[in-house]
């Protein structure tokens, strides 16, 4: 058989693969439309001998492209009763999850041990799916593989995820011995293209790579909400786009539209752009259309002085957002920030015109309150002066807290954003929710 026999006979296998796949799960289309397929031998320079040369055992991806070995998958091709189809999405979700980056962001320094947490997160996952074409972990007994998840899950809950599973990893000293059990039973690919290594080079561009995985994911987020699919994939992926937006993506689509946002997910919304890669001119959803005025009347910067953030962090939170506002020439010449302290009662409201009346606010600020936690007269202040006249239009609204009080039952109508301090907080679905890391609250003291 030559070479070209050998690439076409590929070519078919894989694309059978992938129509095998988008069948039970057509959420991954976004995904797969994404991934470029190529030979593993491109990685090496000149000519090699293919005999000699460093192979996958299965798939490989440096993040943008997925490498093969050819003789490998055209073999399958005389095993029909055997499907590619679980290896292939092993390594499509290691980068719709974005492991190849998100090692370098988490500051991975055992390279094993954060391969094991990536795999398991994948395996555990394609099983979850109890889609029988998968199967089960391959080279495992599924008895096992089972017992890891179960202990994983009762000690770190749900949804079992690489940035979660790679602490706990090390908190717990696992041994080798045990590690090297974790390898063999969740083993699917190598990772070794994710970053620098003896035989090849990260390829991939890792800002652009990356970024084009967060769109696919949120498409793919969008298509399971319209498809009404129930799957643990949705879980994950939501996970995984909380983790990705930035604060100052609230600000900017407050500054940018008049529109009222319902939902995290209404604010996270990326029309369908894989159509026009599939279908050359179709795009498969059209794009949000928003009001052309785009200048701002009042916008509300609401703090929580209950004593659940603290001082340092709240100067930091009311510098950034304050900064983002001003950045861009779109105020109005009567446009007002409004700064509310609030814990049970409006404490103090002040108000910020530009750059140098935040730079005096911020020299001179004194938190006010330390009661109990109160959401609602914020709103209730709001309402009472568009009401009387003395506001004109809110804007938008962020309010920076723990999440651990009581919320308006009423949805506001203007956009509400609560920037929370920690994870766990009920925000009502009207109001996006972000949470603010300590590494991006550090990043505003710069």
């Amino acid at each position: 058989m030559t070479i070209r026999d050998n690439a076409e006979i590929t070519a078919t296998v894989i694309r059978r693969t992938e129509n095998a796949l988008l069948q039970v799960l057509p959420y991954l289309a976004p995904a797969i439309v994404r991934l470029e397929k190529r030979d593993a031998l491109t990685l090496l320079p000149g000519s090699v001998d293919r005999e000699r040369a460093v192979r996958p055992l299965k798939f490989e991806t440096d993040g943008r492209r997925l490498y093969y070995d050819p003789d490998h998958i055209a073999g399958r091709s005389e095993r029909k009763e055997y499907s590619l189809a679980r290896e292939y999405l092993h390594t499509l979700l290691h980068c719709l999850f974005r492991h190849p980056y998100n090692g370098i962001r988490c500051r991975v320094y055992n390279m094993a041990a954060w391969n094991l947490a990536c795999d398991i997160q994948v395996e555990v996952l394609i099983d979850s799916l109890g889609i029988p074409m998968l199967g089960s972990t391959g080279q495992s007994s599924t008895e096992d593989c089972r017992k890891w998840s179960d202990d994983l899950e009762t000690a770190i809950g749900k949804p079992l995820t690489a940035q979660r599973i790679y602490p706990y990893l090390l908190r717990n000293r696992i041994s080798e011995t045990r590690l090297e059990e974790g390898r063999r039973l969740f083993y699917s690919d190598d990772h070794r293209l994710w970053g620098d290594g003896a035989d090849y080079v990260l390829i991939a561009d890792a800002d652009d790579s990356e970024d084009m995985w967060e769109d696919a994911a949120r498409e793919s987020v969008h298509q399971i909400n319209e498809m009404e699919e129930n799957t643990p994939l949705y879980e994950q992926l939501s996970h995984m786009r909380r983790i990705r937006v930035r604060y100052e993506d609230i600000i900017m689509r407050f500054m940018n539209s008049k529109e009222t946002l319902r939902s995290a997910d209404e604010f996270d919304y990326i029309y369908y752009t894989y159509g026009m890669k599939l279908y050359g001119n179709l795009p498969l959803i059209e794009p949000l259309e928003y009001d052309a005025d785009e200048r701002l009347r009042e916008f509300v910067i609401a703090i929580d002085t209950s004593g659940s953030v603290q001082g340092r962090a709240v100067r930091s939170f009311i510098r950034e957002t304050c900064k983002l506002l001003l950045a861009r020439d779109i105020l109005e010449e009567h446009t007002r920030i409004h700064i509310l302290q609030c814990d049970d009662r409006i404490r103090d409201d002040a108000v910020i015109r530009d750059a140098a009346d935040a730079d005096i606010y911020l020299a001179g600020l004194r938190i006010q309150g330390k009661g109990r936690t109160d959401f609602r007269p914020v709103f209730e202040y709001a309402d009472e002066m568009l009401s009387t006249g003395q506001w004109r239009e809110v804007q938008g609204l962020v309010y920076y807290t723990d999440g651990l009080g009581q919320f308006p039952e009423t949805p506001a109508p203007y956009q509400t954003a609560f920037i929370l301090s920690r994870e766990t907080a009920d925000v009502p679905p009207w109001a996006v929710s972000y949470v603010l890391s300590a590494e991006e609250l550090a990043g505003m003291d710069d």
